[in-house]
C-alpha cells in the first residue's frame, strides 16, 4: 500500500464526493443492525472511559479505527462480526501515537490564527484509515495524508462540512439519529479512502474486432465498394 500512497501523493487522483456519500450509506445498509450495535458500543465505552482521566483519549482512536475495519469487511464481504470493531486495538501503539500527534499538530494550528488548524484538520483526515488498514507508522501516515488530501483539499473540506451537517441532523433526533449518522460518516471516509488509495483497476475498453474486409484506409474501402471490388 505504501507504493500506491506515494504514487497518488505525487500524481493526484479523481475525486468523486457524491459516490463516497452514496457508498457510505450503501455500506451501512448491508448490515444496519450490527452497525447500530457498534455505534452503541462506541458511545457507551467512550462515555465510560471519559470518567477516567486520559482513558478516553487512549481508547478513542482504536475504537474509531474499528469503524474503518468494519467498513472494509462490509466492502469486501458484505457483512461483519462485532469483534471486527475491536480489531483496532491490535494496532494500539501506532493508533495512539498517531492520534496524539494529530491532536498536537491541529491544536498548534488553531493557536496559529485558526486557519492553519482548519487546514490540518482536513489534511490529516486519512491518517485514521491509513493506520487502521495498513502497517505504516504514524509519521508516515501523517505525511502521506497531508500530501494526498492537499491534491483535493477544498473537496475534502466540503465533504467534511457535509459529514458535520449529517451528524447535526442525527443529534436533532434526540441523539438517536447518531447511531446511524456516526457509522455512516466513517463509512463515507472509508469509501473515499478505498476508492482513492486502494483504487479500482480500470477495465480496458472493449475493442470491436476488426473486419478483415475493412482493415485498411476507410476512404479506400468506399472507393473499392463503389467500383465493385468489395
Amino acid at each position: 500500500m505504501r507504493e500506491r500512497l506515494e504514487q497518488i501523493s505525487l500524481e493526484g487522483y479523481y475525486y468523486n464526493g457524491s459516490y463516497y456519500i452514496k457508498r457510505g450509506f450503501e455500506l451501512f445498509g448491508k448490515n444496519a443492525g450490527n452497525s447500530i450495535i457498534i455505534a452503541i458500543l462506541y458511545f457507551v465505552i467512550s462515555g465510560a472511559a471519559g470518567i477516567i482521566p486520559l482513558a478516553g483519549i487512549l481508547i478513542s482512536y482504536p475504537l474509531t479505527a474499528g469503524f474503518m475495519i468494519v467498513a472494509r469487511e462490509l466492502d469486501k464481504h458484505g457483512t461483519f462480526e462485532i469483534n471486527h470493531f475491536f480489531e483496532g486495538f491490535n494496532n494500539f501503539g501506532n493508533l495512539l501515537v498517531g492520534s496524539l500527534l494529530m491532536m498536537v499538530f491541529i491544536l498548534l494550528g488553531f493557536l496559529a490564527l485558526i486557519i492553519p488548524g482548519i487546514y490540518l484538520a482536513v489534511s490529516l483526515v486519512f491518517v485514521l484509515p491509513i493506520l487502521a488498514l495498513s502497517d505504516l507508522k504514524p509519521m508516515e501516515a501523517i505525511k502521506l495524508s497531508r500530501k494526498i488530501i492537499d491534491k483535493q483539499w477544498f473537496m475534502f473540506f466540503f465533504l467534511g462540512l457535509f459529514i458535520i451537517f449529517l451528524n447535526v441532523v442525527g443529534a436533532i433526533f434526540l441523539l438517536v439519529g447518531l447511531l446511524v449518522t456516526v457509522p455512516v460518516s466513517y463509512y463515507i471516509l472509508y469509501a473515499a479512502f478505498a476508492d482513492i488509495v486502494e483504487g479500482k483497476e480500470e477495465k480496458p475498453e472493449e475493442k470491436i474486432p476488426a473486419d478483415p474486409k475493412i482493415d485498411y484506409d476507410i476512404d479506400q474501402y468506399f472507393k473499392d465498394l463503389d467500383s465493385g471490388k468489395v
